[in-house]
């Protein structure tokens, strides 16, 4: 009977393992819509708007069907941004006439949102736009906790004393982060 035992001593450690297996992590609903950016090898559909139609959790890719005709492309999670979230714009140097803005793309090279405001668009560092709570992010860039870096987390709230985010995980842990590793 207790030859079965130390088997069983290996189970409570397997139970952790399909969180790490991405099968319940945290993904962006089917028809969420994206811009490509920053493809190198099918560089062709950058700057394209598409829609999410789900998550290969095999390649961690998500597959997006192109706004303009019928081809859908897997792209990981890096080379597309949310666009149509309205967000918040705080702390510029000079204020906008509107401090309300809709996201329309990322720039890369310049760590910036492309945000359109006042009927013109313009690039926006990532810490002055606050994305509104409840809206799904990608974490990157973490030091400190960077088994998070990649994962998908839902903001909870923005607290400008701190200037931080709350933002959940799949599962229910919540760290505070800086708006600069917040992606959309």
């Amino acid at each position: 009977g207790m030859g079965g035992m130390p088997g069983m001593g290996g189970m409570p450690g397997m139970s952790g393992m399909p969180g790490m297996g991405g099968m319940n992590l945290l993904t962006l609903p089917s028809g969420t819509q994206v811009k490509i950016i920053d493809l190198v090898s099918a560089a062709q559909y950058n700057e394209q708007t598409a829609r999410i139609v789900n998550f290969d959790f095999e390649t961690q890719r998500y597959i997006v069907q192109l706004d303009n005709g019928n081809n859908s492309i897997k792209v990981q999670p890096q080379n597309f941004v949310q666009t149509g979230i309205r967000v918040e714009i705080t702390g510029l140097k000079q204020p906008l006439s509107s401090n309300q803005g809709i996201v329309k793309g990322f720039n890369s090279s310049k760590q910036r949102f492309q945000i359109l405001c006042d009927d013109k668009e313009i690039l926006i560092k990532q810490s002055n736009v606050i994305i509104p709570k409840s809206t799904i992010v990608r974490v990157d860039g973490l030091q400190n906790a960077s088994q998070y870096n990649g994962q998908y987390a839902r903001i909870l709230n923005y607290d400008p004393e701190i200037g931080r985010y709350l933002a959940q995980f799949q599962g229910g842990s919540q760290i505070k982060i800086k708006p600069d590793n917040i992606f959309l």
